[in-house]
């Protein structure tokens, strides 16, 4: 598990729901299909499609994301735990996806190279 002490949106109130609404959405803009939410072993994994044409054949090719494991610090003294933060390691997927997409976006780089 990573110490997402000082890591971004340590602190973030959104939702792991809402973020998958928003991961879900960015995927779809682009064209990705058979979006899937998996769980394997206490670990999240993220499926999706993406459909291009190479040479006049349409193709799909199947990336995986796995979700990190990040932690946070909780309480004082006796009673400071270390828990698993999901918000935060959603929030960070989030733009991490976003950065991906705008740089395919952009001609930057293509969808291929930067979900391999």
């Amino acid at each position: 598990m990573i110490d997402g002490t000082d890591l971004p949106y340590a602190d973030t109130t959104v939702s792991i729901e809402r973020s998958k609404e928003e991961i879900n959405r960015l995927l779809r803009k682009f064209g990705c299909r058979g979006i899937q939410w998996t769980w394997i072993d206490e670990c999240e994994i993220l499926r999706f499609i993406h459909e291009f044409e190479s040479k006049g054949v349409k193709r799909g090719i199947t990336f995986e994301i796995n979700i990190p494991e990040i932690s946070k610090r909780t309480g004082r003294g006796y009673d400071k735990k270390i828990v698993k933060n999901d918000r935060q390691a959603f929030r960070i997927v989030v733009h991490i996806i976003k950065a991906k997409l705008t740089a395919v976006e952009t001609g930057v780089e293509t969808f291929e190279n930067e979900f391999r």
